[in-house]
């Protein structure tokens, strides 16, 4: 197979802002070659073989409004999420702010065109591989933030398999010597316990049932949450290269 994956340095990178369906969306754009790229497609996953991984962060520390990557919508932006409320599609909210910052990888896909022993038979949730992101300080520019993978929560979302990989910026990872779940357990103790309860809970104020976690929601080590990130990145390379998956990437604008 060969790869069709583009790649641009996040230096190079801004955020355009402009309208999809009416709503305010923000669009990347690329600086040396004057033109909007992909925010899913033409981030790199990682740039050192997954010392630390790329974050693109939708949903800022301490805010309410849930943002989303439109997977097939051409060029991938990011976009308020809506929901439907007596016939009519309504901005979508988090019942109270969040307190981490909240957001995806690029380049990775949760399909199904790979065997997934980790999901138990689930199905997957057919979105990039969130992230939730640790630290205190709220990461609002809608560009790459290089993080370091702590470990993973297998939630289980409405029925639906739906990874969320726990990180934590490069820099206030070096600073605090945070490598591994453990480190992520003595440093962050509380907030981890937090995130296994808002994402239990979240739904509930939109009248969907309560959600529950693969291994009674345990958090899965540093390196069982890479091999996830690996996983899913492969899925996403052969969604992208592969003939036979021609009809998917062009429903995503991937091709």
């Amino acid at each position: 197979m060969r790869s069709i994956l583009r790649k641009f340095s996040s230096p190079n990178l801004s955020v355009i802002r402009g309208q999809v369906n009416d709503q305010e969306s923000l669009f990347l754009f690329d600086q040396t070659l004057q033109k909007n790229v992909s925010y899913w497609s033409d981030i790199e996953l990682t740039n050192n073989d997954f010392k630390t991984v790329n974050c693109v962060i939708e949903v800022p520390r301490g805010t309410f409004a849930k943002r989303q990557l439109l997977t097939e919508t051409p060029l991938h932006p990011l976009t308020s999420d809506s929901r439907k409320l007596l016939g009519e599609s309504v901005p979508r909210y988090f019942q109270m702010p969040v307190l981490f910052n909240y957001g995806y990888l690029p380049q990775t896909w949760e399909g199904f065109i790979l065997e997934k022993e980790v999901n138990e038979n689930l199905k997957s949730d057919n979105d990039p591989l969130d992230v939730v992101e640790l630290s205190s300080k709220p990461i609002t520019s809608f560009l790459p933030t290089e993080c370091v993978v702590l470990g993973a929560l297998g939630l289980v979302d409405q029925s639906e398999m739906d990874w969320k990989i726990i990180v934590l910026n490069k820099e206030e990872a070096e600073k605090a010597n945070v490598k591994t779940l453990e480190d992520a357990h003595r440093n962050y103790g509380p907030l981890l316990n937090y995130i296994r309860t808002f994402f239990r809970e979240y739904k509930i104020h939109e009248k969907k049932r309560r959600n529950t976690y693969l291994r009674e929601g345990e958090y899965l080590n540093e390196k069982e949450a890479l091999d996830i990130v690996k996983l899913n990145h492969k899925e996403f390379e052969i969604l992208t290269s592969d003939p036979n998956w021609d009809k998917k990437a062009r429903k995503f604008n991937l091709k």
